[in-house]
């Protein structure tokens, strides 16, 4: 049986010990999703090697959203979710040491990806926006985006982008998000010149196999729900 981690809902405030007690598998869920967000992928080393390539299958993609909430909201988008291990996750905010790292872009906040991936039939399975202390996901989950990578090649797959409907100002100059729409754009110039300046021996390598580009939806209904304050069981007395 395959867990369907993105279908699990944050449980919500007020509920009483009891009830999370019954709904023990509905809080292992959630503890499967946290331990699936950590998943970033095997990154490409800076120092692989004209050889190496032979034997590598290699994807290129970013991953963004809108610059106006700069670092109050965050994209994060699904890879390979009925792998485990080898799901995927990759985000447009990556920190160290909880700080946030600096965008690689100037007119989008996010990241650009070199994944290592095992050679095959892949696929990007959902995505959710978190901000506020809240989550955005789809109502209804559109059909995966679909891609086949084989060793010896170096695809470039597109923007993962999170457009977004901003909200209220926060600490530090960023905007919290109420709503997102996600969409694949072609950013290869961009994308392609950092990730060949991150591992120069990409240079010459990278072969376009854009996804299907434009929103990544079915309808336009998200729902927003705030994460849950998940407090210890204390035992009876």
């Amino acid at each position: 049986m395959t867990l369907d981690f993105l279908s699990v809902r944050p449980l919500g405030n007020g509920q009483t010990q009891g009830f999370l007690m019954k709904n023990f598998f509905a809080l292992l869920y959630g503890a499967v999703l946290l331990l699936l967000q950590a998943c970033a992928g095997t990154p490409l080393s800076a120092t692989t090697s004209e050889a190496d390539f032979k034997t590598k299958a290699v994807v290129i993609l970013s991953v963004s959203h809108d610059q106006g909430a700069a670092d109050g909201a965050e994209a994060i988008f699904y890879m390979d979710i009925d792998r485990f291990p080898g799901s995927v996750v990759v985000r447009s905010m990556k920190t160290t040491l909880s700080i946030p790292q600096a965008s690689d872009f100037s007119d989008r906040r996010g990241h650009v990806y070199a994944l290592e991936l095992e050679p095959g039939h892949h696929t990007i399975d959902g995505w959710q926006v978190a901000s506020a202390g809240a989550r955005i996901y789809p109502r209804v989950r559109a059909p995966a985006l679909k891609f086949d990578v084989q060793a010896g090649q170096v695809l470039y797959l597109g923007n993962l982008h999170a457009q977004l409907t901003l909200g209220h100002q926060m600490l530090f100059g960023n905007r919290a998000a109420y709503g997102a729409v996600p969409v694949v754009q072609d950013k290869s110039t961009q994308d392609i010149a950092i990730a060949e300046k991150l591992t120069p021996t990409l240079k010459g390598r990278i072969q376009s196999a854009l996804l299907p580009l434009g929103p990544w939806m079915v309808g336009k209904e998200t729902e927003r729900r705030t994460d849950p304050l998940l407090m210890p069981l204390m035992p009876k007395k």
